[in-house]
């Protein structure tokens, strides 16, 4: 039990991080693997890379979210069919249904998720940790909490240098220098 929630607080913490994270993909996920690739924000994956929570085929089931969040992330009847059975989906299914962002060669998924990460780097992180918290917090409230969260968000977002930062750029048609301030 100490160990399931020890991995479980792992992998919820990944996924309260305020950075956006990302997964990159690349053979077999299975088990703990997929349940850390499903509690990232994105999703890259290789072209043979595949995911599954085989653990029922041992007996048990996944403990580190895997029952919680692929039936978040996945049409009901694919994610009882993973869990259920214990079979893995490959990346286009995975991209099919939603859980993968993209797919992209094998030999380009690390200079792919560079890219991606480097793309998130250049953005305004007090709005990027925004977003996330408003993306999060839309599966859990209903429409006008959400809302009203988004306009509180966006109304400390225009008071912050970053804020100020964009507009101006945008005004004088140049490259924002953002400082997450």
């Amino acid at each position: 039990m100490r160990f399931l929630e020890s991995i479980q607080g792992v992998y919820d913490r990944i996924e309260a991080l305020d950075h956006p994270t990302i997964a990159a993909v690349n053979g077999l996920a299975y088990g703990g693997g997929c349940e850390l690739a499903i509690a990232c924000d994105l999703r890259l994956m290789a072209e043979s890379a595949k995911l599954g929570v085989p653990e029922i085929l041992i007996g048990v089931l996944p403990g580190a979210g895997g029952t919680q969040r692929l039936p978040r992330l996945l049409p009901p009847a694919i994610a009882k069919q993973m869990i259920f059975f214990g079979d893995p989906i490959d990346a286009a299914t995975a991209a099919r249904h939603g859980v993968a962002n993209a797919v992209v060669p094998d030999e380009a998924l690390e200079r792919t998720a560079r890219e991606w990460a480097a793309r998130l780097a250049s953005l305004p992180p007090l709005a990027l940790a925004s977003a996330k918290m408003l993306v999060r917090a839309a599966g859990n409230a209903d429409l006008k909490s959400g809302l009203d969260a988004e306009r509180q968000a966006v109304g400390f977002l225009y008071g912050t240098e970053d804020g100020r930062e964009g507009l101006a750029a945008f005004l004088e048609k140049r490259a924002a220098k953002f400082r997450g301030e």
